[in-house]
């Protein structure tokens, strides 16, 4: 199985019109598509809405972080 990620923009007739190199000219393929939306942002929409407070568990707190340790000069 090979999966293949693009990012395409529809026609004027508002159909995506693909090309789908197969790297054969005989035999049958099984091909599934799954359009959804591109984000800028590269999240989910609605994402941080859905996913904000999401623990309410009120005795949840952070694990202890070990110091920070100090970075060098890049000069």
């Amino acid at each position: 199985m090979t999966v293949i990620r693009m990012t395409a923009t529809p026609g004027r007739d508002g159909a995506l019109h693909l090309t789908v190199p197969v790297g054969a000219d005989t035999g049958t393929f099984d091909v599934s598509i799954v359009v959804t939306p591109a984000s800028a942002s590269g999240w989910p929409e609605g994402y941080f809405e859905r996913t904000y407070g999401s623990i309410s568990d009120e005795s949840f707190v952070a694990p202890p972080r070990l110091p920070a340790e100090p970075v060098g000069s890049l000069g």
